[in-house]
């Protein structure tokens, strides 16, 4: 039997032979060729799909709009609640952003550390690429305020940030990402 409105296979099967049959998971040929419903208890269930399609549109519109919101642009500004106080930080301001377990810090052009609760992928997929890159599974970067990147050992570099003494380790990894983007 089709169900029409979803598309999915049909079955009808009674309540009784659901519970008897239920360890298995498998019906007998009688009840899977039955047409009509031969007591009250006859339920229809559904073969093909468990998931509701209310679930598989909400998961294609978070993949179509990002999973983490709309991505941002240099201009924009982003709200930040740190140790009970909330604010703005221009997207344009922030320096790099270092990841500190779950947490990640950023770090603003005004010497501002800030650590927040968000995760790396979610600032990677929100950024603005044209002007953040990714160097380190641990450093997201702006690349308006590299001021050098020195070859370090084994193929990897070092990127100085300007207002930033110490330098950030590029991982050879995301030196090949950063270098075909570039080409």
């Amino acid at each position: 039997m089709q169900n029409k409105a979803s598309g999915a296979d049909v079955h009808l099967v009674s309540e009784k032979s659901m519970k008897a049959n239920n360890k298995h998971n498998s019906y007998s040929k009688n009840e899977q060729n039955a047409n009509t419903p031969k007591n009250e208890d006859s339920k229809i269930i559904p073969l093909r799909d468990h998931t509701s399609n209310r679930s598989v549109e909400k998961k294609q519109r978070k993949l179509r709009r990002g999973t983490y919101g709309s991505k941002l642009e240099m201009d924009d500004r982003i709200f930040i609640t740190v140790n009970s106080i909330s604010r703005f930080i221009k997207v344009h301001d922030i320096q790099c952003i270092k990841a500190e377990k779950d947490y990640t810090y950023i770090c603003t052009v005004d010497d501002k550390k800030l650590l927040v609760l968000r995760p790396m992928i979610e600032w990677e997929e929100r950024l603005p690429s044209k002007y953040f890159a990714r160097i380190h599974r641990s450093t997201i970067v702006n690349l308006e305020l590299i001021e050098k990147v020195e070859k370090w050992f084994n193929y990897s570099y070092h990127v100085y940030l300007k207002n930033i003494d110490e330098p950030f380790q590029m991982s050879r990894r995301y030196a090949l990402k950063l270098k075909e983007r570039f080409r």
